[in-house]
C-alpha cells in the first residue's frame, strides 16, 4: 500500500474554523507588519513591487498571521486523524510516514509574503520520517536534506529498481544513525510568472547564497550567526572568497544567462 494525502493548507487563501481563528486573533493583539522595504536586495524590492504589498497594515498583518496559524491548527487535526486511522487500521510500527512540503511561506518576514524566495521561510520545509519498526525515533537531525531525496529512499527501502537518472540520495543509512553526516550541497532554482528575475540558492555550511539573472549581486548569508537574514555578506570585501566559491559550485548546476 503507497498512499499520498495532499492537504492543501497551510496555504493561502488561508481559510479555517472562526473559532481556531478567534484564539489565534486574540493571541497576536500586538504584532506589527515588518517594515524592511529600503533596506532589501533590488530584487526583493521588485518581488514586493511586483505584488504591491509595500503598504500593509499592522491590522491587516494580524488578520493574515491568525487566519495562517489557525490554518496550521486545522491541519494538524486533520493529520491526527490520518494517523489514528493508521493506528485502527495498519500495523504502524511497521508503516512509514513522511510529512514534508513542497514550500514555506514568508508570512511577513523581510515584508514579503507566499513563496516565490529564498529566504528560509519560504525554502525551508519540515521532513519528518516514521518507521518505528527500523528507524530512530524522536531524533532531530541538521543534516541537509532535499525533497529530492524522497525517492531514493522509497526506493531504497522497498529493494526497487533504481531511477535511470537522479539528483538525490536515499536517506537510509541517515534514518538508521543519526550520528552519520553529509557532506554536501543544497541547490534549489526558481522562476516565477510574475516577472521576477529567476535565481538560485545554494547551502553549504553555515552559508547560503542566492544568485540573480540580470543582477551581479547576490545575496550571502552565515546562518549560523545571522539565522534571520539580515546581513548580505556578500557586499563585505572579507566575504569575497566565500561568496566566489560558493558560485563556482552553482554555476556547475544553473546558467543565469542561459
Amino acid at each position: 500500500l503507497f498512499l499520498t494525502v495532499g492537504l492543501y493548507g497551510p496555504h493561502c487563501p488561508f481559510v479555517a474554523p472562526k473559532k481556531l481563528y478567534d484564539t489565534y486573533f486574540e493571541r497576536f493583539k500586538n504584532i506589527g507588519f515588518p517594515k524592511e522595504y529600503d533596506r532589501l536586495h533590488p530584487e526583493m524590492k521588485k518581488f514586493i513591487d511586483l505584488r504591491n504589498i509595500q503598504a500593509v497594515s499592522d491590522e491587516d498583518y494580524r488578520r493574515v498571521v491568525s487566519a495562517y496559524y489557525a490554518n496550521v491548527a486545522y491541519m494538524d487535526g486533520l493529520i491526527g486523524n490520518l494517523i489514528e486511522s493508521i493506528n485502527q487500521h495498519l500495523d504502524r510500527e511497521n508503516t512509514i510516514i513522511i510529512y514534508t512540503s513542497d514550500h514555506g511561506e514568508s508570512l511577513g518576514a523581510h515584508g514579503l509574503f507566499w513563496k516565490s524566495n529564498f529566504y528560509e521561510e519560504s525554502v525551508k520545509v519540515p521532513m519528518i520520517i516514521s518507521w518505528p519498526k527500523n528507524f530512530e525515533c524522536n531524533v532531530e537531525n541538521n543534516n541537509f536534506v532535499s525533497l529530492l531525496d524522497i525517492a531514493p529512499t522509497l526506493i531504497d527501502i522497498t529493494q526497487s529498481p533504481e531511477l535511470p537518472e537522479v539528483d538525490g540520495i536515499s536517506l537510509t543509512s541517515l534514518l538508521k544513525d543519526s550520528r552519520l553526516r553529509f557532506d554536501r550541497s543544497i541547490i534549489s532554482q526558481l522562476i516565477d510568472i510574475k516577472g521576477d528575475n529567476p535565481s538560485a540558492m545554494i547551502r553549504r555550511g553555515a552559508y547560503k547564497l542566492i544568485s540573480f539573472c540580470n543582477n551581479d549581486l547576490p545575496l550571502l548569508f552565515n546562518l549560523e550567526t545571522d539565522p534571520n537574514e539580515q546581513c548580505n555578506l556578500a557586499e563585505d570585501p572579507a566575504y569575497a572568497t566565500v561568496c566566489q566559491t560558493l558560485l563556482d559550485e552553482l554555476s556547475k548546476h544553473w546558467d543565469a544567462a542561459e
